[in-house]
């Protein structure tokens, strides 16, 4: 990855910056051309991450910033900063916000990741363990919060594409309460609704 200042030049000092542009004319969202990813999603824009160090290093914070950025013809705003320990990572974001049309969705959270390594020569059987909490306010501009279970971190492994495992409970202003629960560790794409005592099954996507 290359690391370049904002005048373009390479920078061999602290901070150094990274510039990843989803499109065709570098540096310009105006005129880019989305482009779609493996995963099928379709983006556009800049996203400029801002490194206060070398990221092998605890203490790193790399701070990323979205300019005209798009998925799916969704605007994403709001900047993420990302602090390095040894094998955990916290995870901050602020002015969050997702809009489209005449709707939006602001939020901010602050999670913890924990870095689970298996066998070094087998990237497919590293974990991470996800914490924290999350709040805003949705798209009928109602509060929210969203609070992963301390003692049931939410699961995800290298080789599966969904979370398999951990509970999380999302309050809504208006609303019961309601928790997620994403099973014991197996890599499916079902989860299991509840509100009020009622359980509802679904498929994450």
């Amino acid at each position: 990855m290359l690391f370049m200042d904002s005048l373009g030049k390479i920078d061999a000092e602290p901070p150094k910056v990274s510039i990843l542009d989803h499109g065709f004319l570098f540096g310009d969202s105006i005129y880019e051309v989305p482009c779609t990813g493996s995963d099928g999603k379709s983006r556009k824009g800049i996203i400029k991450a801002v490194f206060s160090g070398s990221w092998n290093v605890p203490g790193t914070v790399v701070t990323h910033y979205l300019q005209n950025y798009y998925v799916n013809g969704i605007k994403f705003e709001g900047q993420v900063a990302v602090t390095r320990s040894t094998n955990t990572f916290t995870q901050v974001v602020t002015g969050g916000k997702c809009s489209k049309d005449s709707w939006n969705i602001q939020w901010g959270s602050n999670r913890t990741i924990t870095s689970l390594v298996g066998d070094s020569l087998n990237p497919f059987d590293d974990v991470c363990l996800i914490t924290g909490s999350a709040s805003g306010t949705n798209r009928n501009n109602k509060a929210f919060s969203v609070d992963i279970d301390p003692n049931n971190a939410l699961r995800r492994e290298v080789g599966c594409p969904y979370i398999v495992k951990g509970i999380q409970t999302v309050k809504i202003q208006g609303k019961k309460d309601r928790t997620i629960d994403y099973g014991q560790g197996t890599c499916d794409n079902i989860a299991i609704l509840t509100i009020d005592g009622n359980e509802f099954q679904f498929e994450l996507q």
